[in-house]
């Protein structure tokens, strides 16, 4: 594991788990929290926010750098799947649902090019586009499954 955010572990904690709560009462946090977050939405839709947030929100935000040189990979800024504990009022006033429109077919994952680059390997064709040689056929289920209760 690289690190975690606050968002990732904004959930009741399980006997054995890391807790929030426990992290910012020990000074871990890098930033205190004014309030534990709470991720909105059904259990699908949190869970697809967690999975975005965490496996696109890295690369895919408004806060990344310009280019400065070659890169191998170049995400657009005007995406972004980045969770912040600032933007989780509801569900509607969070980065990744205000993104969806512009690479989400709402309702219709099938038409949807999120899903497509999440469902496919290949050069420039796959989501995400480094390290990774298996399509991770669980979070394409989960993300059509939010996709159609948009």
């Amino acid at each position: 594991m690289l690190g975690f955010s606050a968002i990732q572990l904004a959930h009741g904690a399980q006997p054995g788990e890391i807790a929030l709560g426990a992290l910012q009462e020990e000074g871990w946090l890098n930033e205190p929290l004014a309030a534990l977050p709470s991720v909105p939405g059904t259990e699908t839709e949190r869970a697809a926010l967690g999975y975005l947030h965490a496996n696109c929100g890295h690369c895919h935000n408004q806060e990344r750098p310009e280019r400065s040189g070659a890169r191998c990979f170049d995400p657009e800024n005007e995406l972004d799947f980045r969770l912040s504990v600032h933007s989780l009022g509801s569900l509607a006033e969070t980065p990744t649902r205000q993104t969806i429109g512009k690479v989400v077919s709402v309702g219709k994952p099938e038409h949807s090019r999120l899903i497509e680059l999440m469902s496919g390997r290949g050069m420039f064709r796959q989501m995400p586009p480094l390290a990774t040689e298996r399509v991770d056929q669980d979070a394409v289920e989960l993300l059509s499954a939010f996709v159609r209760g948009l």
